[in-house]
């Protein structure tokens, strides 16, 4: 039996972590969701959008040489500013 669990992280500081990430120009969100898929915590918006891309990563917990899955963390960046790079890449390589 687990001693610990997802909920055992301080919700306000995870908070805080994922809060961080909007430094990054292209970030919209981000959230923590347990094992079972319910909501930890989110910042900004973590809905489905056009022009967006989610990863995601396993929050691993272990104990007594135990290891399991306790939740995932998922962060959506917008694909808009890649696009328009490449685009614009293209058309300079194109003139050449």
């Amino acid at each position: 039996m687990w001693s610990w669990s997802l909920w055992d992280v301080d919700a306000n500081a995870a908070t805080t972590q994922l809060s961080s990430l909007a430094n990054d120009p292209d970030y919209i969100g981000s959230r923590v969701v347990d094992a079972k898929g319910k909501l930890f915590v989110r910042h900004g918006e973590v809905a489905e959008q056009a022009n967006s891309i989610t990863y995601k990563a396993d929050i691993v917990g272990t104990e007594g040489g135990r290891t399991q899955v306790l939740g995932t963390v998922e962060v959506r960046l917008s694909t808009q500013r890649a696009k328009t790079v490449t685009k614009a890449r293209t058309e300079a390589i194109a003139i050449i």
